[in-house]
């Protein structure tokens, strides 16, 4: 909490300071709780993660529609633009990167048919939709009423359609057409076991989450 005041303080980025925050402390915490306790930890984590990821893409979809019936002619052109930098950003540093690890760290270097998955395959989520609506960018002399009688500030608005037209442009498109991509480039997948639907495979991870999170406080408590 005191790295996520840090960051607020400053005006960065508080996400990224709770996963250097996390990533330094793990090799202390994880030497000086039990088990049972980091296996709770664990699962309440996941729990709370699948329950927060929701909640966001409930926002998205409520502000989403307004948003982009209000703005995206206007943001159109940002749009093509930010779909056009994060895939060559993406595909650069993910090559980049892979190409340091495979000469210098790894026994078994990474193939190009996995690195080009890594890269096609980011999604940018409702995380991003949500930072850009609570950014302050300071521009107040466009400002409107819309027909909510709210006040609305149109290059915010701009900028909050182009972020969640990107959503959906990696949610929808990349996400639809990744499974043909595998199979054209032909990446190695493992032998399916059980074809179970998106929301069967849902329900089982959150149940099993809850469970092993109940399991692993009532062990921690009672022995």
């Amino acid at each position: 909490y005191i790295s996520y005041l840090v960051a607020e303080g400053f005006q960065t980025s508080a996400i990224l300071s709770l996963v250097f925050c996390a990533i330094s402390m793990r090799f202390y915490v994880r030497h000086n709780i039990s088990h049972e306790s980091e296996q709770s930890l664990h699962r309440g984590g996941s729990m709370l993660a699948v329950m927060m990821e929701s909640t966001l893409f409930f926002n998205l979809g409520l502000v989403g529609a307004r948003t982009l019936k209000l703005y995206f002619m206007k943001s159109l052109p940002l749009f093509i633009l930010s779909v056009l930098s994060c895939l060559v950003f993406r595909f650069l540093i993910v090559f980049t990167i892979t190409a340091y690890l495979n000469k210098y760290y790894r026994q078994v270097a990474i193939s190009w048919q996995d690195q080009f998955i890594m890269a096609y395959g980011g999604l940018r989520g409702g995380i991003a939709f949500s930072l850009m609506q609570v950014a302050s960018l300071g521009f107040s002399a466009t400002s409107k009423v819309d027909a909510y009688n709210n006040y609305v500030d149109e290059i915010k608005g701009i900028f909050l359609c182009s972020t969640l037209s990107l959503v959906l442009f990696t949610c929808f498109i990349q996400g639809v057409t990744i499974s043909y991509v595998v199979d054209w480039i032909g990446v190695k997948k493992e032998k399916e076991r059980n074809k179970r639907s998106a929301f069967e495979e849902t329900s089982r991870e959150i149940i099993q989450e809850v469970m092993m999170g109940v399991r692993g406080i009532v062990s921690s408590k009672h022995g």
